[in-house]
């Protein structure tokens, strides 16, 4: 029985970290002029996140939301309240992605980073 229960929990977690798909992780903005800003994902045109965007005065703090992906290309547009960006971004090249928006000079901006090995962000 016990065996059976090991080889059950082992084939889970090999299941559970063999998913296909992105990571974004969106990082708090440190400008209070994007306090309360709507900041909205879509890949391929499906809505995958929506967020009203907290500041933070502290280390960067990030939210984590996934997409599934198959091999191939996309299409990321990072809305900013009334600004779009858009990116390409394939799977598995850019399985982990932060989207850092930003305030400079009175305009919104994004940033994004893109690898396909996790980040450290401690």
């Amino acid at each position: 029985m016990i065996n059976r229960l090991i080889v059950l929990l082992l084939a889970l977690t090999l299941f559970s970290c063999s998913k296909d798909e992105f990571i974004f992780l969106i990082e708090r903005p440190h400008y209070e002029e994007l306090n309360n800003s709507t900041l909205i994902l879509y890949v391929n045109d499906n809505k995958v996140y929506q967020s009203k965007l907290e500041t933070t005065n502290i280390a960067s703090i990030y939210d984590e939301t996934y997409f599934n992906a198959d091999d191939k290309e996309y299409n990321l547009k990072v809305k900013i309240n009334d600004t779009l960006f858009e990116y390409s971004i394939s799977y598995p090249k850019d399985k982990y992605i932060i989207i850092s928006p930003t305030f400079k000079e009175g305009k919104v901006l994004n940033g994004i980073l893109k690898s396909d090995k996790k980040y450290n962000l401690q």
